[in-house]
């Protein structure tokens, strides 16, 4: 099955317009992230979802070998690839390194238009913490995916553009407990927006 061409190409600009729109070249101190960041953006979810576009599968293709080229890794991947655009473009004004990274985007693109449903998928981190998701559909997995991957890419600020010798043991053990519920929400988020996206098509193919 391969969808309509054009898509991908508009989730990918929904999602940069999203990101753009809550960004800032401030650094974000872990408490507001994990608060006032975080809340702010998981309560925008009604207004990104309707903006989403509709999908329309177009023919069917079984000859494309899947491998890691699934929706769900794809559109994962898809999102921090947005994060980083930003980050060149808005806070250190790299257009030659936003340009690689928006072939990137075009690659990841390409590859979408034709993934291929495949029968079993597990992306979940084995953890005995719970994991709460609220997302019932295709477009609020996406939306909960690219605000769990927002929140990780700036709470990195603490292992990437600062000294950690220089953070305290409380500041290092909360980027912990972030970095652990979240990415542990991330790869729940990977396996539903695989199976929600595929849910209806399995049925009709």
């Amino acid at each position: 099955m391969t969808i309509n061409s054009l898509y991908f190409d508009k989730i990918f600009n929904l999602t940069l317009k999203f990101i753009n729109s809550n960004s800032t070249n401030k650094i974000m101190h872990l408490n507001f992230i994990k608060n006032k960041f975080s809340t702010k953006l998981f309560n925008q979810k009604i207004k990104f979802t309707k903006k989403f576009p509709k999908k329309k599968i177009i023919r069917k293709n079984k000859n494309i070998i899947v491998g890691m080229n699934t929706v769900g890794l794809l559109l994962d991947r898809l999102t921090v690839l947005c994060l980083k655009l930003n980050h060149l473009k808005k806070k250190l004004k790299d257009r030659k390194k936003a340009d690689i990274t928006l072939f990137e985007v075009n690659s990841i693109i390409k590859a979408l238009k034709n993934a291929q449903s495949i029968d079993k998928i597990d992306f979940n981190k084995i953890t005995r913490h719970k994991i709460i998701s609220n997302a019932s559909n295709f477009e609020e997995a996406y939306f909960e995916l690219l605000i769990s991957n927002f929140i990780l890419w700036e709470s990195q600020e603490i292992l990437y553009n600062r000294n950690i010798n220089n953070c305290s043991v409380n500041e290092i053990r909360d980027y912990l407990k972030l970095f652990s519920k979240y990415n542990t929400l991330r790869n729940f988020l990977i396996t539903k927006v695989e199976n929600f996206y595929w849910q209806n098509e399995k049925k009709k193919y």
